[in-house]
């Protein structure tokens, strides 16, 4: 048991560091680390650090990224799938009330809700929520 959450820990940490933010703050604590020795490798650093940050900021990255991912998992049509007993639907489908709007925003993410229950069978009719 206690192995487990040792390699959960890892692999958790491993992420961490692997994802934009967790990079750019190893590459920033290297640079301080070598502040006092070498400025001209410490200011590459801290300048590679910010480009990176930035760039994985940028929309027109994470978008070019992201459609990169989608593409390798094409959209199935809804009747090539079979139908379930139960759906997992991850978050994004709702955005909280924003300005004067005060009702909830079901933005384009909303549509995995409604395809979802389109696979969705209830084995009895009080358990789908």
């Amino acid at each position: 048991m206690r192995r487990i959450s040792r390699l959960n820990l890892v692999s958790k940490l491993v992420i961490g560091l692997l994802s934009p933010l967790g990079t750019a703050l190893c590459l920033a604590a290297l640079a301080l680390l070598l502040a006092w020795q070498q400025q001209r490798t410490t200011l590459a650093l801290a300048l590679l650090t910010f480009i990176w940050l930035w760039a994985w900021s940028t929309p027109v990255l994470s978008h070019w990224f992201g459609s990169r991912i989608e593409s390798i998992y094409p959209q199935t049509a809804i009747t090539a799938l079979p139908q379930a007993q139960a759906v997992l639907v991850l978050g994004g489908a709702v955005a909280p009330p924003s300005g004067s709007n005060q009702d909830i925003d079901l933005g384009a993410a909303a549509d995995r809700i409604w395809y979802a229950a389109r696979r969705f069978v209830p084995v009895r009719r009080h358990c789908c929520l």
